[in-house]
């Protein structure tokens, strides 16, 4: 579209032109060159701007011809006001006679002036999603295209729609962009909390359903804080408080103490010649392994870690080197077999509380009352077992032993595993089978 306007110094209407003329007067002067000033004009899309032009010589008088070359984009009035109608670019040229000149217009959409989320901070669980929101200002931003990404995608994915998927533990932050404006939130990642009969992992995590990109190392046979009653456990491995895990090797049948009987002959029948006596006198930092039957006694409470790691004391020390604790060291053994992952505990002989879970399950009465036939977390696990290629099912036909002891000193404590009874055995008895489990 074409505008048209006179140019002069002076204020020359086409009408006092043709007056002019008419009268006689001088012929106007001739333009000799036309030129705007702005060589380039950048305005957002409703804006506008006049152009300014030069015509010389100073005294010519000239009608000026105004037009857009792409009026979708910019129009132009007979004035040299350029206003902008959507993005793109324009050339608006100005002719005067046979000269003219040209400025290029850009015109862009209205630009964002800041960006935010619908949270700030987001508290997930492995395997969890969310979903994020992005506002873009203001209202009339021509691009509101958002981009995302995440400071740490092992933790934590985002997609191209905001929505956040929790991989493994840890933080990320995840960014939303639009222009040269972001908006984060804070993405703290927590494990899902185990189930009974999960798989546990080399790497210390878990799942429901077998990864087979991961060395499965044990099963969750236990949900809950494991140090309430083991201060040694507390102390070592306070972040242990999720649970507790079963071996899916290491099952090997051997005796408690194969030499019981030489170190009560070395004493002359000293009948405080027995391994919970010596910690009581010489590793009072631990809890003793000799536990009565009560209720209230710990032989009801979980104590593995502690009891194992008191009977490492006891075989570490030099006068005990003849009549060790061979099951312990089996499971001491066990650890370069197969290494613990750095978030849990060291694998440890079971207490008979966790030897009950593992055979019967919680037990909210006094597990040395046991009666009948109460094996089924022996059969769950062995169910999570048989899927699992190597791994050693737990026996129903024979008896594991613990890492307690009577409170005669005489036995260690045992579960009938086809049955859930507790009771003693001898700790000579090479029938009973010593199985790993470790707390996380």
């Amino acid at each position: 579209m074409k505008h048209f306007a006179f140019f002069s110094r002076l204020a020359v209407t086409p009408a006092l032109l043709a007056g002019m003329l008419l009268a006689g007067c001088t012929s106007p002067v001739e333009v000799t060159s036309v030129g705007i000033e702005e060589d380039e004009l950048r305005l957002v899309i409703g804006e506008s701007a006049a152009l300014t032009v030069e015509v010389s010589p100073a005294d010519a008088i000239s009608l000026l011809e105004w037009e857009s070359s792409n009026p979708d984009v910019a129009i132009v009035d007979d004035g040299g006001l350029v206003v902008s109608v959507s993005q793109g670019e324009a050339e608006i040229s100005v002719t005067a006679g046979s000269f003219s000149d040209v400025c290029k217009v850009i015109v862009t959409g209205v630009p964002a002036t800041g960006i935010t989320l619908n949270a700030e901070n987001l508290q997930l669980f492995t395997g969890e999603t969310a979903a994020l929101t992005a506002e873009v200002f203001p209202d009339d931003t021509e691009d509101k295209t958002v981009s995302w990404s995440s400071s740490a995608p092992e933790v934590a994915t985002v997609d191209e729609s905001g929505l956040v998927t929790a991989l493994t533990a840890g933080e990320t932050f995840i960014t939303a962009s639009c222009g040269e404006y972001q908006a984060t939130c804070n993405v703290s990642v927590a494990m899902m909390p185990a189930k009974i009969g999960d798989y546990y992992y080399s790497d210390g995590t878990y799942s429901t359903e077998l990864d087979g990109s991961k060395e499965v190392i044990g099963v969750v046979f236990y949900v809950g804080d494991p140090t309430v009653n083991d201060p040694t456990l507390a102390r070592e491995h306070p972040d242990c408080v999720n649970g507790l895990v079963l071996s899916i090797t290491g099952d090997e049948q051997m005796a408690w103490q194969e030499n019981y009987w030489d170190w009560t002959l070395a004493s002359d029948y000293d009948p405080d010649a027995y391994v919970g006596k010596w910690i009581e006198e010489n590793a009072p930092e631990y809890l003793t392994i000799t536990t009565y039957t009560g209720l209230n006694d710990n032989v009801n409470m979980i104590l593995g870690y502690n009891n194992t790691k008191a009977i490492e004391a006891f075989n570490a020390a030099p006068e005990n080197s003849g009549w060790p604790v061979n099951a312990v060291e089996h499971v001491v053994s066990y650890r370069d077999e197969v290494a613990a992952p750095e978030a849990s505990s060291d694998w440890y002989l079971p207490s008979p509380k966790e030897l009950s879970l593992i055979c019967t399950g919680e037990w909210l009465a006094n597990i040395y009352e046991i009666t009948g036939t109460e094996v089924d977390m022996r059969n769950e696990l062995n169910s999570v077992l048989a899927t699992i290629d190597g791994a050693q099912l737990l026996s129903e036909t024979d008896t594991y032993m613990t890492s307690s002891e009577d409170e005669w000193g005489s036995g260690t404590f045992i579960v009938y595993f086809w049955d859930g009874g507790v009771s003693y055995s001898s700790k000579g008895d090479t029938s009973l089978h010593a199985r790993p489990v470790l707390a996380f």
